[in-house]
């Protein structure tokens, strides 16, 4: 694929979150820096990182989300601001766990874990 300032800034952008953005927030933040961008541009060029294999998406009930993290992961969902965050766990050990403890051969881990994230929970648990 050819080089695109366009797909450079909104990988970029990407890659600067913590979260997982949806298109419409990619589209805000590289406006800041691109004010003539389209949002069709952004949409088209997500996807060719996608394709690419250097963005993954994330299927949030209707909502697809993007993810600078491409290889196996699991996630934190908040559920007082909706944010999805990546979360590491070593998934041997979740494979041990459940092949010792309930007899499952699984091939493969998608952990979702939800709760409230540090800056919703101001000390408070739900």
């Amino acid at each position: 694929m050819r080089y695109s300032k366009q797909r450079e800034e909104i990988l970029k952008v990407v890659k600067s979150l913590n979260f997982h953005p949806m298109a419409d927030d990619v589209y805000k933040r590289v406006q800041r820096s691109m004010p003539h961008i389209s949002l069709g541009t952004v949409y088209r060029n997500l996807n060719a990182l996608v394709d690419q294999e250097e963005l993954s998406c994330v299927q949030d009930g209707k909502i697809v989300r993007y993810d600078w993290e491409t290889g196996p992961h699991h996630h934190f969902r908040c559920r007082k601001c909706g944010t999805l965050y990546n979360v590491e766990i070593a998934d041997e050990d979740i494979l041990k766990f459940l092949a010792e403890k309930c007899e499952f051969e699984v091939k493969e881990v998608d952990l979702e874990m939800t709760g409230i994230c540090g800056e919703c929970s101001n000390g408070t648990e739900e």
